[in-house]
């Protein structure tokens, strides 16, 4: 499993991933480079997580479909074709299979917000609009994190800009889990 983080103010987004990829019944290490981040337009990124390939395909595929709009289509419209489009992938396969993704970036009202899915959530889109001097932030961690309040955590500690704590838990979760390493790769988008 990968780990994927979101986190925005009011005016700004950023996701980060770690970069391997593991297979997802054996969990053997197939690459250690792979960046999940993937820029929709000036105001909207996608981070993922589950299977690589089957995440990539329902991204192409959508960039393909909107190439005539892409440059104008806000968070809330990616969000819900991307969730729509993974949901009728991962339904036909004949395996079950992980998927989730973060969308970060500025709303159909001009607003920044992360937006959630997951397989595991039935689909269900979750919306975090950031309020005035606050941050919004989700994590996709991996399964075997039982400490659900690590992120939280690390973003409190403000010795540290808050990329650099991000970024240092992507590091803490690869030392302690097998499926994450600490390359990092991140985008962020502004208002």
């Amino acid at each position: 499993m990968s780990i994927i983080l979101g986190l925005a103010d009011t005016d700004n987004a950023i996701i980060m991933s770690d970069g391997r990829v593991t297979r997802h019944k054996t969990g053997e290490i197939i690459g250690e480079n792979c960046n999940k981040t993937h820029r929709f337009n000036e105001y909207v990124i996608v981070g993922y997580s589950g299977i690589k390939d089957v995440s990539e395909c329902v991204i192409q595929e959508m960039m393909n479909l909107c190439r005539e709009n892409i440059k104008t289509l806000n968070a809330d419209e990616v969000t819900n074709n991307l969730c729509l489009k993974s949901q009728q992938v991962v339904e036909s396969m004949s395996i079950s299979v992980p998927a989730q993704m973060v969308i970060a970036g500025v709303d159909g009202s001009g607003k920044m917000t992360l937006n959630v899915f997951s397989k595991s959530q039935n689909f269900n889109i979750s919306k975090y609009v950031p309020e005035p001097k606050g941050l919004s932030y989700v994590s996709l961690d991996p399964d075997s994190l039982t400490e659900k309040n690590m992120y939280r955590q690390f973003l409190a500690d403000e010795r540290f800009p808050v990329e650099t704590r991000m970024r240092n838990y992507i590091k803490y979760v690869a030392s302690i889990d097998e499926t994450v390493n600490d390359t990092i790769f991140e985008l962020s988008v502004k208002r």
